[in-house]
């Protein structure tokens, strides 16, 4: 059984990581609704062994299962129009360009920039190979530099993505 201290410890990582997922105007309300049906499937699930799997990982895994789940239920709340080229702040064209992005795409950049998980991590928690996830996550960053005006940066410095906190 999880410690609810272990959860608590998490939760702030796991509400960037769902709000990052969900991009756009309801990005804060549905991720939250996404990050509390997470906790909840991982509260009544039987965790692996520790040394199998880090807590952050087996947790984020459940994460974006629930956050695919809400872009099946409800697709006109998840996937958002292109970036608006009038947002100002660095914040708002973060996210739009996170909203540009397609699911699978913002999934593997979420993973690997801002929630900081290895390749190995990241492909076991999105239920990818490993050539997979980096072709996504190639394609993810290009169109991610391009949306925010900087092609190339992004390979070099994601640091951007960490507004998104």
């Amino acid at each position: 059984m999880i410690a609810r201290e272990d959860i608590d410890r998490i939760v702030p990582a796991l509400r960037r990581t769902a709000q990052a997922l969900c991009a756009g105007p309801d990005a804060v309300a549905l991720g939250d609704e996404i990050c509390r049906d997470a906790i909840r499937r991982t509260l009544r699930s039987q965790p692996p062994p520790p040394e199998q799997v880090r807590l952050e990982v087996w947790v984020t895994v459940i994460l974006v299962d629930s956050a695919r789940e809400a872009v099946t239920r409800r697709p006109s709340q998840v996937a958002f129009a292109a970036p608006d080229p009038a947002a100002d702040g660095l914040r708002e064209r973060v996210s739009m360009a996170l909203a540009a992005l397609t699911h699978e795409e913002r999934e593997a950049l979420v993973v690997v920039s801002l929630a900081r998980f290895s390749y190995i991590e990241a492909a076991a928690a999105l239920g990818l190979n490993m050539a997979q996830l980096m072709q996504t996550l190639t394609h993810a960053r290009d169109r991610f530099a391009a949306a925010l005006g900087q092609r190339g940066r992004a390979r070099r410095d994601p640091s951007h993505l960490r507004v998104v906190k």
